[in-house]
């Protein structure tokens, strides 16, 4: 079997999400991290709503982590965790396929227009190896490996130069920013995705008034939520910058003191 067999097959794929996987799980954070990782554990731990936007699809994936992992015995802060490691191997492994088609394409391209003139490299090293390397190299980045190992929706680290905050995002959202990635045919296809991608992320969303109505006492202005009004407000983050974080806490004070 050649080098371009092997690292195109299967496998090769579960190598690099195996090794990504140990290598976030030795290093994830044992308990609760610093920044909003609290908040966040205790919204899914409880099916609540956490801060504005209300992060509904990775709370929701939060909650079925902790309940799934819950036979392990596990504190439930290293379960929720647990689940932005598994987010972090699997975003390698898309970013590794995505960047692998992509120049498969250009190697391609480039060698039905080769002459005695002008040759190419080898395909291990002008495709596999960028790949690999542009893979890792992302998922070793001292502010995405940060983020794959807390529950977290962005990383402490804010006081960076722009060209590093772009680094600063979340798991989940790594992981199906690279999904897209991924599913590049044509023209036809990337509407189709990018529609779908759409509808399928504002879904979630049905979440937060449930929640807000239901679980009251951990969600981010008890059932504010729950109303129209409440649910904009949430939504397009209006109590940012304001310095009120509920819109009424009187309510609130009350309702923890009984």
């Amino acid at each position: 079997m050649s080098g371009k067999d092997f690292m195109c097959r299967p496998a090769v794929p579960v190598i690099i999400s195996s090794f990504l996987f140990l290598l976030y799980t030795r290093t994830l954070y044992p308990t609760v991290a610093g920044g909003d990782s609290g908040e966040l554990i205790t919204a899914a731990f409880f099916l609540g709503v956490p801060h504005p936007p209300g992060y509904p699809l990775y709370t929701l994936a939060a909650a079925a982590a902790i309940r799934l992992l819950e036979p392990t015995g596990w504190e439930v802060a290293y379960r929720a965790n647990l689940l932005s490691a598994s987010l972090g191997s699997l975003t390698g492994v898309m970013l590794y396929l995505s960047l692998l088609r992509w120049l498969k394409m250009v190697y391609f391209h480039e060698l039905s227009d080769s002459t005695p003139t002008k040759t190419l490299g080898p395909f291990e090293f002008c495709v596999v190896v960028p790949a690999l390397w542009g893979a890792l190299s992302f998922s070793a980045n001292v502010h995405v490996w940060n983020a794959f190992t807390q529950a977290e929706v962005q990383p402490s680290l804010m006081q960076q130069r722009p060209c590093l905050r772009m680094a600063q995002v979340f798991s989940l959202n790594n992981f199906i920013c690279a999904s897209i990635l991924f599913w590049n045919e044509g023209w036809k296809s990337r509407l189709l995705l990018s529609c779908s991608a759409f509808i399928t992320g504002l879904l979630p969303y049905l979440y937060l008034p449930w929640a807000s109505a239901n679980s009251p006492d951990s969600s981010w202005g008890g059932e504010e939520v729950s109303t129209i009004e409440g649910f904009q407000r949430h939504l397009l983050r209006r109590e940012y910058g304001t310095f009120k974080l509920v819109p009424n806490v009187t309510i609130l004070m009350v309702r923890a003191l009984n």
